[in-house]
């Protein structure tokens, strides 16, 4: 343990949030507690002043020379950050016994830092290993709203009988990507990267990677290639266009290249949580595809409390509008009139056919139909809102076969399905316009967005903390983001564990997941103000919807339901 002696750990807590902070007071007294060399020095900073911390950190050359470790504390876990201020060294020697170090301090203080008996996803007690793959869990890094997710799915596994460990892969991709001048040293730290990666997978029996959309991708043959993988699972969250195009995909020199092929491995399955994105894998030629929608975790269900006083005469929305582009004034000037959704509709039907005569203009050079092709598949889905664009599309290629041949070999079939998502890019800012002028809703979150749409939300709710807004109102609306053209979001699923009621555009998604009496299926704007106005007049009825969604939940969308066809 004397290289131990030369590092200075940092925990990161959120002040706010009493019982990680007094985790993290209770983990720096017993990282503090050795003598002599395997003494640590530990600070413990707020989470909140993480940003500032951090430069002063890199600055100070005393500290930057012995090299700064992180470990950001939740309520759940710790978290192991293999990061130095100044300079990243994935998997280095001190690394390693830093994280050997501090998982003896797990074991031997488990019960101070609050990790219940057998429950903790990363550690092996109360779990029955034998003939079980190890699982990891990608995410691409602890101190996101993913992270949520991450600890509800990796709890899950573990209750499934499963050794699992949450996996930053943020930090891999940042090495690597600071590279990008230098081939050769990538391509080398990669290598270094892959032989530590594999080790693990065998010291750990690892035979699962699940991964929070694409965050397993670093390189496909880490896993693809290695014969203890027997399966790589994405749950998508975000839309398919995001990941596909986004530039920190390409991790690993020839990555970017072989992203398609990784994409139809058939150790890959793909779970979407919606028809919208299962029928656009099946258009893109991905092999292995399942309808499997998003899920709550269990230990919502054990949290009962009536809601604030203070909150009894509004509903509550979470969340940003959706797109992150200024909303255009024409369609302010309907939300203030008082507007109907179709008329809404309509005006996003124009701005989405503006949009493809822009940035398909060098293609309608070449095919004039490009248009009509377009034209015709917002139409189709004005006569029905929540048709999949790729279904849209398939409906239209005996008509259009030009069109789609040009849209395929140009590579902007992605950016084409978009064009059609975009018909409904409004629905959840009208939604929360309507109820927020009526005086009955506070907005919670992305106060700067909303603003721009005369709305004043209230600030940012941290991940942890979603329980305790859902509890605190009678009834929640719930919108979808259009890009992913997928409507059974996850707060569907975690209101109504919850116990409380969501309103809800009624989606064949959602209605396949939930039925009217436990949720609130409108198809206006007129409609939600009205079913609102009902449920805070009669909280009654409202808490008898929320009662029968949360027994729904339990029977049918827990996690550990997703989970156990998955891992067997």
């Amino acid at each position: 343990m004397g290289v131990m002696g030369k590092s200075t750990i940092l925990l990161l807590a959120d002040a706010g949030d009493p019982a990680a902070w007094s985790r993290a007071r209770r983990a720096r007294a017993a990282l503090s507690s050795g003598r002599g060399d395997e003494r640590q020095r530990v600070l413990l900073r707020d989470l909140a002043d993480m940003e500032a911390l951090f430069p002063r950190l890199a600055d100070s050359g005393d500290v930057a020379a012995v090299g700064v470790r992180h470990v950001l504390v939740t309520q759940q876990r710790l978290f192991l950050s293999h990061f130095d201020i100044g300079e990243i060294r994935l998997f280095s020697a001190p690394s390693d016994a830093l994280r050997a170090f501090l998982e003896e301090v797990l074991a031997a203080h488990g019960a101070e830092m609050g990790v219940e008996e057998g429950g903790d996803p990363g550690s092996d007690e109360g779990i029955e290993k034998e003939g079980r793959d190890g699982v990891w869990v990608a995410i691409h890094e602890a101190s996101t709203p993913a992270t949520k997710t991450a600890e509800a799915i990796a709890r899950a596994c573990a209750e499934e009988g499963h050794r699992t460990e949450i996996w930053e892969t943020g930090m891999i991709r940042a090495r690597v990507l600071m590279e990008d001048d230098d081939a050769s040293f990538a391509a080398e730290t990669g290598a270094v990267i892959g032989r530590e990666i594999a080790r693990r997978i065998e010291a750990g029996g690892i035979g699962t990677i699940l991964g929070l959309d694409l965050n397993w991708y670093l390189d496909p043959g880490l896993f693809l290639d290695h014969p203890r993988i027997r399966r790589v699972v994405s749950f998508w969250f975000d839309d398919v266009k995001a990941w596909c195009q986004a530039p920190y995909n390409a991790c690993f020199p020839g990555a970017a290249a072989r992203l398609p092929e990784a994409l139809r491995h058939p150790k890959v399955l793909h779970c979407c949580y919606g028809r919208g994105q299962l029928e656009e894998m099946r258009l893109l030629g991905f092999a292995n595809t399942r309808l499997s929608f998003l899920a709550a975790p269990a230990e919502a269900l054990r949290r009962r409390e009536w809601p604030s006083p203070e909150t009894k005469g509004k509903a509550a929305f979470v969340g940003n509008p959706g797109l992150n582009v200024p909303p255009p004034p024409a369609l302010l000037a309907l939300l203030e009139r008082g507007a109907e959704i179709e008329e809404i509709r309509s005006l996003a039907r124009e701005i989405a056919l503006l949009f493809a005569r822009s940035h398909f203009a060098a293609l309608v050079a070449r095919e004039p139909s490009v248009l009509a092709f377009f034209a015709h598949a917002l139409e189709l889905r004005a006569r029905e809102p929540y048709i999949p664009a790729a279904v849209v599309f398939r409906a239209l290629e005996a008509h259009f076969p030009a069109v789609l041949a040009a849209l395929n070999h140009s590579g902007e079939i992605l950016n084409a399905l978009l064009v059609v998502k975009m018909a409904n890019q409004f629905d959840r800012p009208a939604l929360v316009h309507r109820l927020w002028r009526a005086g009955l809703l506070d907005v919670h979150s992305n106060a700067d967005a909303w603003r721009a749409y005369g709305i004043e939300a209230r600030p940012d709710v941290p991940f942890h903390r979603l329980g305790e807004v859902y509890q605190n109102y009678l009834c929640h609306l719930n919108g979808s983001n259009a890009c992913r053209d997928a409507t059974a979001n996850e707060k569907l699923f975690e209101i109504a564990a919850y116990g409380r009621v969501s309103v809800n555009f009624a989606s064949p998604d959602v209605l396949r997941c939930y039925g009217e009496g436990e949720i609130a299926a409108i198809a206006s704007l007129g409609e939600a103000e009205a079913r609102v106005r009902g449920f805070l007049a009669d909280p009654d009825t409202a808490l008898a919807f929320g009662e029968r969604a949360r027994r729904r939940t339990a029977s049918e969308h827990l996690w550990n339901h997703r989970l156990r066809g998955l891992l067997t």
